[in-house]
């Protein structure tokens, strides 16, 4: 289907508060509506009933990477970007607000979704769609689809969460997180015949490193026996930062004291490799 551009003001019908429609002939608005739109932040589209995208603002068309004057030739902002939700998984252009609401005739606010552009521009946009309703005849004509930028408060909640649930030093998950996950494994093993190991790991002598080589020394040793257990873990294990030179691993789906022992010798036998703290 071949996308058109009609200007606002060739649009015969005007949005209301409620976003109801109104003949033009009934408006009271002396204020050209396109002036409104276009004074807005937020991005602001128009689409017909089928979906047909008949006006956006110069917001909406920076955000969804549409020409910036003329024309434009998408039916929906989907060829030009792809769309995921917040837990990652790809949608399709049935799953977006805009074809929710002319598939439902509900309004579908506050969707938080994530487009990546052909240039692989990543950016995060919270997606409110209301219907628009021929008052008339109670009849969906159209929707309204808001566009929001929230790139800059994703990447802030991202660094909130990163740092209430890992270690700053070695990215590890931290002691609420490990407390979590030994939960998580506890619940799935009444279910199973398998056991769950749950070992505390400490380094002796780090005192020492730590008066030798100081605190920048000592952060360095951390860090690179943080990855060598990382390495030396099977997939569904964990370890985690409980403290100090402190560590704790959860090792899952355990056969028996054997396995875990294997497991163990073989973290052991990879820490104790030498570490070069410095270069001289």
């Amino acid at each position: 289907m071949t996308a058109r551009h009609i200007p606002l003001q060739d649009i015969p019908i005007e949005v209301c508060g409620q976003l109801g429609v109104h003949d033009r002939d009934e408006a009271t608005f002396e204020c050209p509506m396109d002036e409104i739109l276009e004074s807005v932040h937020n991005g602001i589209v128009i689409s017909d009933a089928a979906g047909l995208m008949i006006y956006a603002n110069d917001a909406a068309r920076r955000m969804l990477v549409l020409p910036l004057t003329g024309a434009f030739t998408l039916t929906l902002p989907t060829q030009a970007i792809d769309w995921h939700s917040e837990d990652g998984a790809a949608l399709q252009p049935e799953d977006l607000p805009t074809m929710r609401v002319i598939a439902t005739g509900s309004a579908h606010t506050d969707s938080v979704l994530r487009c990546v552009s052909l240039s692989q521009d990543s950016r995060w946009f919270k997606i409110s769609a209301q219907p628009l309703i021929l008052r008339k005849t109670n009849a969906l004509i159209g929707v309204v689809t808001a566009y929001s930028d929230v790139t800059n408060l994703k990447a802030q909640q991202a660094v909130i969460e990163q740092v209430a649930h890992f270690d700053p030093l070695t990215n590890l998950p931290n002691r609420r997180v490990f407390l979590d996950r030994i939960e998580v494994s506890l619940a799935r093993i009444s279910r199973r015949t398998s056991m769950v190991a749950v070992c505390f790991l400490d380094l002796d002598g780090f005192k020492a490193v730590n008066d030798t080589f100081g605190h920048e020394g000592g952060d360095k040793l951390l860090v690179e026996v943080a990855q060598r257990i990382k390495a030396a873990l099977r997939g569904g294990d964990s370890v985690g930062r409980i403290g100090g030179d402190e560590f704790a691993l959860l090792l899952t789906e355990i056969g028996d004291i054997a396995e875990c022992e294997q497991v163990l010798s073989r973290i052991l036998q990879s820490i104790a490799q030498e570490v070069r703290l410095s270069d001289s």
